[in-house]
């Protein structure tokens, strides 16, 4: 029996990893640092924010190039809630901004005090399936645009902090999120749009125990649907 249940486990995995995906086995991996196109996956838990990126954030998993597919395959990311550290870090730069970026299947990022997903100068990228709690801003994102940010579940956002931030960003949909977040921890805003962003649609998201609910500041054409704001001072 028992190694019926290992077998019907192994092909679950090798359903959902192609046999070419790199594992990442600590965040000290030579291969958290992701410079070549390819599907990568955690092989294990891991903590920590070892690396750096040229805008001096902190992260484990850093993703400087096009056509990744990152899967957390289940395990966790844990952060030690100081300093500018990420748990994922996905950044291009004026001349190569980062295109086809996949983030899905992490059941706990927790503990980043940055964010657990940070995106600067990258197109049509997807967060998925992802629970982030205990972070400033659990997807921030910059400069980006075309993102797909979708069935993810948020929680307890820091004191001061917003779930999901989109500074000067564009034409992203944010869809179908869970945010919620206790009233001790004194989180500021769910989902806040900024800096001129444009074209934005935040739809069908539920968003609990926020100061605000959803916020937009200096922005043009943003569409605003069939969301759920409870238990905010605010919209």
């Amino acid at each position: 029996m028992r190694n019926i249940v290992f077998l019907v486990a192994s092909l679950i995995f090798l359903a959902n990893i192609s046999f070419s995906a790199t594992a990442i086995n600590t965040c000290l991996d030579s291969n958290a640092n992701i410079t070549a196109p390819g599907e990568y996956f955690l092989n294990f838990t891991v903590a920590g924010a070892p690396n750096t990126a040229d805008n001096n954030v902190y992260g484990c998993i850093m993703i400087n190039s096009s056509d990744i597919l990152f899967d957390c395959n289940g395990f966790s990311m844990n952060g030690a809630g100081a300093g500018n550290d990420s748990a994922i870090v996905v950044y291009g730069n004026g001349t190569d901004r980062l295109t086809n970026v996949t983030i899905q299947n992490c059941p706990n990022i927790n503990g980043y005090n940055f964010s657990g997903i940070s995106f600067g100068q990258t197109e049509n990228s997807t967060v998925q399936n992802v629970t982030i709690v205990n972070s400033t801003s659990a997807v921030f994102v910059a400069q980006s645009n075309n993102l797909l940010i979708t069935n993810n579940t948020i929680r307890n956002t820091t004191a001061n902090g917003v779930a999901i931030f989109l500074q000067t960003s564009h034409s992203n949909n944010v869809t179908n999120n869970i945010l919620i977040s206790d009233a001790s921890y004194n989180a500021y805003q769910g989902i806040r749009s900024e800096l001129n962003s444009e074209n934005n649609t935040i739809d069908n998201n539920s968003v609990s125990g926020y100061d605000t609910g959803i916020s937009l500041s200096t922005v043009h054409n943003n569409t605003i649907r069939n969301n759920i704001v409870s238990n905010t001072n605010g919209f």
